[in-house]
């Protein structure tokens, strides 16, 4: 009996939702076999991005599949690209993936499985082209702590326990491999000064003097008092990081970065001040902050807003400019362990690979315009990503382990 187009929509949804069984896939790819219609109709659904949107779309994604079916409408196959944009499917569907690709059997735009471990992809054809020539391992819990006397500590090979004893506090690296402090015995100290600064392929999780929680991202860095006294507790960094911070009416937070203010109480924010990019970026994901820029030696009411959950403050030239609906996802794609390049060039994603695989970029010719849609685990090694990213017509080759050539 012939299965029905009913059939085929729930096995595909089964599918996206990790939920389908080796009977079912089997079922799934005798029924792409039956024609090069179901074929080309199963790469598109698979490769579109619906995984992209989550479950909370897959409802949408079983009545189109209906209507392409009824429709006949059937002629996209997976490895298009469509008005720039370039669609790939998440690796959280990784368990799937040696079978999605038999039942493909293409090596077009698709995320696909690769080992957490060991590093190494399940490959699909790309007609024969090797992209890269070695591999990269992707980064991981990497930080140097200096403190006030200038003696360094390497954070991701230290021991968890106690590790100094500065300005009243003691440091500890925790069970979990976070950095924390503590008040110590001796309180009567005066205050000191630690900074604590991730390397390209490097993050870390700190928990600050006074209970506030910080993400670092790759090359980045926070400088911070080892006790928070007075009326303002400042801070200065670099790079990304994403805060959680402790309330406290008595102390307004700073964050100092590159000449941008942000001034938050009993919030959670994301800021992305990388030297390389265009803009400094303050995203609020709950309560509210201040942002002012820098004009100048003087600073002025145009300079300033106050944002809430959702807006993005971004400064560049000097001028602030905010943006009332953004991405969370996105944003804090990178703490959650995910690249999401949804709406991202050429230029952002191989910005993002540099500092995470502690890699240089070098393109051939000229960068590419083309637009991704699409969210990847950044546990995976490069390789893993950049077959994700070839089926836009671009081609890598990874020399000595870390030049990444782009080219035609």
């Amino acid at each position: 009996m012939q299965t029905s187009n009913e059939r085929i929509s729930e096995l595909i949804l089964t599918l996206l939702r990790e939920q389908a069984t080796e009977a079912e896939l089997a079922e799934l790819e005798a029924w792409r076999l039956r024609s090069p219609e179901h074929a080309v109709f199963i790469d598109k659904m698979l490769a579109e991005g619906y995984v992209d949107q989550g479950v909370r779309d897959l409802m949408l994604a079983r009545q189109r599949s209906a209507r392409l079916l009824a429709d006949k409408d059937i002629f996209l196959s997976a490895g298009s690209v469509a008005g720039g944009r370039i669609h790939f499917l998440s690796s959280r569907w990784s368990r799937y993936a040696a079978a999605i690709i038999l039942v493909l059997g293409i090596g077009g735009v698709v995320w696909y499985g690769v080992s957490r471990s060991g590093g190494q992809e399940i490959a699909a054809g790309n007609g024969g082209r090797a992209p890269v020539q070695s591999d990269v391992l992707p980064g991981g819990d990497k930080a140097v702590l200096t403190l006030a006397d200038g003696s360094r500590i390497a954070l991701d090979s230290a021991a968890n326990g106690d590790l100094a004893q500065q300005g009243g506090m003691k440091i500890v690296k925790t069970d979990s491999g976070k950095l924390a402090y503590f008040p110590g015995t001796d309180m009567a100290g005066g205050v000191s000064y630690n900074s604590i600064s991730t390397p390209r392929g490097g993050q870390y999780q700190i928990v600050l003097p006074d209970g506030s929680r910080v993400w670092l991202n790759a090359a980045s860095s926070i400088r911070f008092p080892t006790r928070f006294t007075g009326a303002v507790r400042l801070v200065e960094m670099t790079g990304e990081a994403y805060m959680e911070i402790a309330k406290n009416s008595r102390q307004s937070f700073i964050v100092m970065a590159n000449g941008v203010e942000v001034q938050a109480l009993g919030t959670s924010f994301n800021i992305n001040a990388y030297a390389d990019e265009a803009a400094i970026k303050t995203t609020v994901v709950g309560g509210s902050v201040k942002v002012k820029a820098a004009s100048g030696s003087v600073r002025s009411a145009e300079n300033a807003a106050i944002l809430k959950p959702g807006q993005q403050a971004l400064v560049w030239l000097q001028s602030l400019h905010v943006v009332d609906t953004v991405d969370l996802d996105k944003v804090v794609a990178w703490k959650n362990g995910l690249f999401n390049f949804n709406g991202a060039g050429v230029g952002e994603v191989m910005r993002q690979l540099s500092r995470w695989y502690d890699i240089d970029v070098v393109y051939d010719k000229d960068i590419p315009n083309i637009e991704f849609v699409g969210k990847m685990s950044r546990h995976v090694s490069l390789s893993g990503v950049l077959k994700g990213l070839q089926g836009a017509g671009m081609h890598f080759r990874i020399e000595n382990g870390k030049r990444l050539v782009i080219f035609p």
